[in-house]
């Protein structure tokens, strides 16, 4: 996850991870920034950029929710898989 894209921390973690037989999912607020490049999926949002001097006070609001449907989907799944392996009497 990523505002800018650009964070050297984060593209030197997505770099590792894929070195080493890793996928990386980004989320960020830059869909042409490095990180969407290097990823293997991009889930983008758009929210205006709010600096103060040099601090990214831009809202994360929008990656909770993401990150909120991602969790709802993956149980989704998991219980539907659960409700098949079930026996039936």
């Amino acid at each position: 996850m990523s505002v800018s894209g650009e964070t050297e921390q984060t593209l030197d973690q997505a770099q590792f991870y894929q070195q080493n037989g890793g996928q990386v999912i980004a989320i960020t607020n830059q869909g042409n920034s490095t990180l969407a490049h290097m990823a293997d999926l991009v889930i983008p949002y758009y929210m205006p950029e709010r600096m103060l001097d040099d601090i990214n006070l831009t809202t994360q609001i929008p990656v909770v929710y993401i990150l909120e449907c991602l969790a709802y989907q993956v149980q989704s799944v998991k219980a539907a898989a659960n409700q098949d392996a079930t026996p039936k009497a």
